[in-house]
């Protein structure tokens, strides 16, 4: 069954942060499959990019091979990246602009993911394969947010050898034309849970800075505690009312078939973070902060009466002030309190 697991940016946001991630696949040989985003950063940089700042970006990625040790074939493939990036951006006014940004997002998760195969290839005795993900995650063609096509994507990873290592690239896609697409701006933990459902995967396996969901953005708060374990839905309600841990639809792909998400952190490997399913201990409790809006999320909330209710579903209240943060820190002190 395997596990699949993704690194976020963050987690590779350097050659050192790469080497604690291959240190961290070492010891899970039950991964077959990773997903890998672009390098801290480098998503927004292409979003905005010049031809100054595209020779920056190459120029990090190549210091990044170099202090890896990679072979002359990895460097080969960032050059080539490079001039995919290069092609594009000349070709930036001749194109509808989300389909364009689309397809520049390709290569920043191209460099990493090449990075991550050069580094892993070098440590693992197994077999180790790069994988394009466009040539599994098919979508529709709605640019900047595509719907992905399940059956097909079923299709595409049933090919996979079940005794490789697959090392491919976080939130692309591509339609039916053969053009590059996106599942949304964070979505790489998507990526990864559609490839764990199609896969039947044992377990999904989620990288990123943080130490696992915590009831509050330690940021706001740094009374903030790791929950343990959740339920699918908290996790989601969480994610739609602006907890930034998990991309929105992260977990619609495993839910029916009860593939646990366990959100861990690579600097803190050993933690236990927080794991996502379809149990939910009771007391649990989190916040989300979105504009002007802090969203308490437990699963009794239908049955709470509150000062300051703006909007309720059957796990969520919602709140509304001109210091949003202050409003969650405070909700927060007072939750804690009583723990």
């Amino acid at each position: 069954m395997g596990i699949v697991a993704k690194f976020g940016g963050s987690s590779v946001k350097s050659a050192q942060a790469i080497e604690r991630c291959v240190d961290i696949v070492t010891n899970f040989p039950e991964m077959d499959l990773i997903v890998v985003s672009a390098t801290y950063q480098t998503t927004n940089k292409l979003e905005h990019l010049t031809f100054e700042l595209l020779e920056e970006l190459h120029k990090h990625h190549k210091n990044m091979a170099f202090y890896l040790d990679l072979d002359k074939s990895i460097h080969q493939e960032i050059d080539a990246t490079t001039e995919m990036a290069k092609n594009l951006l000349e070709k930036k006014e001749e194109c509808e602009l989300l389909s364009w940004q689309d397809q520049m997002y390709c290569v920043g998760e191209m460099w990493s993911s090449w990075l991550f195969y050069g580094a892993i290839s070098k440590k693992l005795n197994r077999d180790v394969e790069w994988l394009d993900a466009r040539k599994i995650i098919k979508t529709d063609s709605t640019f900047g947010c595509a719907i992905p096509k399940v059956d097909l994507i079923e299709k595409e990873v049933s090919q996979l050898s079940e005794k490789t290592l697959y090392i491919t690239q976080g939130f692309i896609g591509e339609d039916k034309q053969g053009r590059g697409t996106t599942l949304g701006r964070e979505g790489s933990d998507y990526t990864a849970t559609l490839i764990a459902a199609a896969k039947k995967s044992q377990a999904v396996v989620i990288w990123t800075d943080v130490p696992g969901i915590s009831t509050i953005d330690p940021r706001v708060d740094n009374q903030a505690i790791v929950i343990p374990q959740m339920s699918y839905k908290m996790a989601t309600t969480l994610a739609e009312h602006g907890a930034k841990v998990l991309f929105s639809k992260t977990l619609d792909p495993v839910v029916k078939l009860n593939i646990p998400v366990f959100v861990k952190s690579s600097l803190e490997p050993n933690s236990p973070g927080t794991c996502i399913s379809n149990q939910s201990p009771e007391g649990n409790f989190g916040l989300a902060i979105k504009d002007k809006f802090v969203t308490f999320v437990c699963d009794n909330a239908e049955e709470l009466e509150m000062e300051g209710i703006v909007d309720r579903g059957d796990n969520f209240l919602v709140f509304e002030s001109e210091n949003a943060i202050q409003l969650a820190r405070d909700i927060h002190q007072n939750l804690i309190k009583d723990m």
